[in-house]
């Protein structure tokens, strides 16, 4: 199949897309691809307990009790919107779901 260089095309209001195709029109409609949505896992870099470095082990996180604040340093490794990106986190066991 080639593919040709088309020199005018338009949106509708819609959200359509609008191609002259010699003496007919072709339309295309973005909106009504399915798009599977795709949870990234976050990436846990750090973490730190009442401001010392802590280390990760496999399996989590083990803090002695009387520890006064977890700071916790994460990311995500979906770069393809960075600024669409939003994170939610709860502490199993401290946290009501």
């Amino acid at each position: 199949m080639a593919i040709r260089h088309v020199q005018a095309a338009c949106k509708s209001a819609d959200g359509r897309l609008w191609f002259p195709d010699g003496p007919a029109l072709a339309t295309f409609a973005p909106a009504t691809i399915p798009r599977a949505r795709r949870v990234w896992p976050p990436l846990i870099e750090g973490a730190s307990v009442n401001g010392v470095p802590a280390t990760l082990a496999p399996g989590g996180l083990r803090v002695r009790s009387g520890a006064r604040r977890i700071d916790f340093q994460y990311t995500s490794p979906n770069m393809l919107a960075p600024e669409q990106l939003r994170f939610r986190f709860r502490l199993d066991g401290l946290d009501k779901q």
